[in-house]
């Protein structure tokens, strides 16, 4: 351990028997190049997205710790649980807490969706390595470090992680889960998959619209693109909607049947963009 604090100690989340110990949801930047700024973002999307994912965990009844990462620019959602459990449960999880959480809160866009830890439900070897949290030199800096709604850092970061801290046990998370999957069965009219087999990405899905998820007219005009004014929308259908605007990347899945590393490459790609303008549907 160098003195100075300037070590970066990471964990690979998967046991050789296919369990966790937590789940993480990423909220850096991890395009191209993005190292060189310790993966710092580009633009301020983020933090609605990470807001967006606390609100979604507290009103479910999930309790998360959300940490600003090493460089100020980015975040990791932690939820922790009370003994290892199989990675492919964990990861079926995370991905229902998102088909809840989003027919109540706004993702705002797509781009962080996907991005869990641990990244694989099994694996031959030691997975992806996840940097963990209280890094000596950025802590200093106040990064690296657990932070309230305001996004200013505890007081006492460890006290905050061990004793402050929820963790969930199976039970938990099976009866979380079939909860879920009967409420989203319920509003929609449609049997929602608990498991990765036959669970498609939300731009996948075939899911139709709820009629009273439209409170008053839907105005959508064709311009230059699709512009959709989400006044009258409620969030499940303004995400249903965001949600066409992103597809699978081949490279991602090339890639991947090859054996070949996606470091730089995520599993979707999303093209559709928030408008905050004076005229109702700019380009039109």
């Amino acid at each position: 351990m160098k003195e100075d604090g300037s070590d970066v100690l990471g964990v690979y989340p998967l046991f050789a028997d296919g369990t966790c110990r937590f789940l993480v949801f990423d909220f850096d930047n991890h395009e191209k190049g993005a190292e060189q700024t310790d993966f710092a973002n580009v633009d301020e999307e983020w933090y609605d997205e990470v807001d967006a994912l606390r609100e979604m965990c507290e009103i479910n009844g999930i309790m998360p710790l959300v940490e600003r990462s090493r460089s100020g620019r980015g975040a990791h959602v932690w939820i922790f649980f009370k003994k290892p459990i199989s990675a492919s449960l964990v990861r079926n999880f995370g991905f229902l807490l998102l088909d809840k959480g989003s027919a109540s809160i706004n993702l705002k866009s797509f781009h962080y969706y996907d991005r869990m830890y641990p990244c694989q439900d099994v694996t031959s070897g030691i997975g992806n390595l996840s940097a963990l949290p209280l890094q000596g030199r950025a802590l200093k800096n106040g990064n690296s470090a657990f932070v309230d709604k305001n996004w200013n850092a505890y007081p006492d970061q460890w006290d905050v992680l061990l004793n402050r801290t929820e963790k969930l046990g199976m039970d938990d998370i099976e009866c979380l889960m079939a909860k879920w999957q009967k409420e989203l069965a319920q509003a929609t009219g449609i049997t929602v998959a608990v498991t990765m087999q036959n669970r498609p990405k939300p731009w996948n899905k075939k899911d139709g619209f709820v009629k009273s998820d439209v409170v008053g007219n839907m105005h959508i005009v064709l311009g230059d693109g699709i512009y959709v004014d989400t006044l009258n929308l409620m969030p499940r259908l303004q995400n249903q909607i965001r949600s066409m605007a992103a597809f699978d990347n081949p490279i991602f899945y090339k890639n991947k049947r090859l054996g070949y590393s996606n470091y730089n490459n995520f599993s979707a790609v999303y093209m559709g963009k928030m408008w905050m303008a004076t005229s109702p549907f700019p380009g039109a």
